[in-house]
């Protein structure tokens, strides 16, 4: 500020103060705003905030509470909802509803206030974002994520919740209709990313895409295990130069498989699937794509893997994973799996193959496992240390992974 003070900052044009900032930090622009009205009302120069990347939650970068924090979410939407060309948001409105679940569900359950605030402020903040883009037709980068999968598996925002804080699925039916309308109204989308984001997208969202998207759109991910599949083959049809895709692997079809094997599209060079345990109950994989259809993916795009496992794979007790299949994903990963952590007590020993295996089934499994990595690997004994968020590891692998087309 002393620099700024001594060559005049005063006198400085317009054009140059914006030069200065676009130098800066996002924190030293606010910084130098300070200066005077003039840096102030430069500050907001839609060059200078191309970009955009937000987390509203509860205690994240000591950022106090979701509600806390709507506030200052509206006055940055306000200020750059319009023009910005790249907004990666993330929703952690229920982080302090999650501080109870460290103490067992009852805390939760004895005070069903704490999520029904939790539902509201999700709310009050997701049509904030959605109202401010409405209207923004050089959007090229959307990325959503809902940190509110671990609730919806423990049951605290189920319908109940939802139906006492929005009576008529009112509010609801709004957000859908604002995601409708920033797709129709978007023409040069490149980037489209929904995962977990409760309510937001729906089967008939894609429908919306105007179709200068359709054509420009490189990566889309539509990530949502409380809905049914979010993305038809038809649809899919319409992106004829998507290069990076994100599902659940029961919506991942039979048809979409062999559409995008077809040498007449842009050669799709991401695929990340998500396997939903919680899925597999109540979606059927009739439908799902079959090996032949994966040899012709394979087949077509011979330069390039187009499938992705995730490079850390994680179980903890509550779930169990087959000693077998272990041994599967240690071979077909080998040593580009970088972490492969399972609890011991999550391992289960199919009793119709240790029927044909001498020994240890343990000392066998850890054998298997290690040759299958190129390194030595044991079972976890610490609980703590296994991952248990998947779904939010998931999305951040996925971003990354997509973002190296």
């Amino acid at each position: 500020m002393a620099l700024c003070s001594s060559v005049g900052a005063l006198a400085l044009p317009s054009e140059l103060i914006v030069h200065i900032f676009s130098f800066l930090s996002d924190r030293d622009k606010l910084r130098a705003s300070a200066v005077c009205s003039r840096w102030r009302e430069c500050l907001f120069y839609p060059a200078l905030w191309t970009e955009l990347k937000l987390r509203v939650g509860g205690g994240t970068n000591g950022g106090g509470s979701g509600s806390e924090q709507t506030p200052r979410l509206e006055f940055l939407m306000r200020k750059f909802g319009s023009f910005v060309r790249e907004l990666q948001l993330e929703f952690a409105p229920l982080d302090g509803c999650l501080s109870p679940l460290q103490h067992g569900m009852e805390a939760v359950e004895s005070d069903p206030q704490f999520a029904k605030d939790a539902m509201v402020t999700y709310l009050d903040q997701v049509l904030c974002v959605l109202g401010s883009l409405r209207n923004n037709r050089n959007l090229l980068k959307l990325s959503l994520y809902g940190d509110t999968c671990i609730l919806q598996d423990d049951g605290i925002l189920d319908s109940s919740y939802l139906s006492q804080v929005d009576q008529g699925g009112k509010r609801m039916k709004e957000i859908q209709q604002l995601f409708e309308e920033i797709l129709s109204n978007s023409r040069q989308l490149k980037w489209l990313s929904s995962a977990f984001m409760l309510g937001v997208v729906t089967p008939c969202s894609l429908a919306s895409l105007s179709n200068p998207s359709t054509s420009s759109l490189e990566h889309l991910s539509l990530i949502d295990n409380q809905l049914p599949s979010l993305i038809s083959t038809i649809e899919l049809e319409r992106l004829i130069h998507l290069r990076s895709l994100s599902l659940e692997f029961c919506d991942f079809t039979s048809d979409m498989c062999r559409l995008l094997a077809c040498g007449d599209r842009t050669p799709l060079h991401r695929l990340s699937l998500l396997l939903n345990g919680a899925a597999l109950d109540v979606k059927p994989l009739d439908g799902t794509a079959t090996e032949d259809d994966w040899k012709a993916l394979y087949t077509s795009f011979l330069y390039l893997t187009p499938f992705y496992h995730a490079c850390r794979f994680s179980c903890s007790t509550g779930y169990t994973v087959w000693s077998h299949n272990l041994v599967a994903i240690s071979r077909l990963r080998g040593s580009n799996l970088k972490v492969l952590e399972v609890s011991e007590e999550s391992i289960d020993f199919d009793p119709d193959q240790s029927v044909y295996i001498e020994g240890d089934p343990v000392h066998n499994l850890v054998k298997e496992v290690s040759l299958g990595l190129g390194r030595v690997w044991h079972p976890s004994m610490d609980n703590s240390v296994v991952l248990n968020e998947p779904t939010q590891h998931f999305h951040r692998e996925m971003q990354s992974f997509s973002a190296g087309m």
